[in-house]
């Protein structure tokens, strides 16, 4: 089986430079290891992928969780509360 897509994301941060850049995880249920990709695209879109045919019979539902997270802010700026 070729991989099949079968979701394109893309999470937006309104922060410039380093600060927007967003990075994501992809959680799986244990079973499920290894019957789904995630592929950076470009910029801040990923792509998901099926790599196997799945078994409807052994398991009637999965969940895919896509955690999209902000980078943090860049250490060497100085916050507020250190002034």
């Amino acid at each position: 089986m070729n991989t099949q897509p079968i979701a394109k994301l893309k999470a937006d941060d309104v922060d410039e430079t380093v600060n927007g850049q967003v990075s994501y995880s992809l959680q799986l249920e244990e079973e499920d290891e290894g019957l789904f990709n995630m592929t950076l695209v470009n910029d801040n879109w990923v792509l998901i992928q099926q790599l196997k045919p799945l078994d409807y019979e052994a398991k009637s539902n999965r969940t895919i969780h896509v955690i999209a997270q902000d980078n943090p802010l860049d250490k060497n700026l100085v916050s507020l509360k250190d002034l």
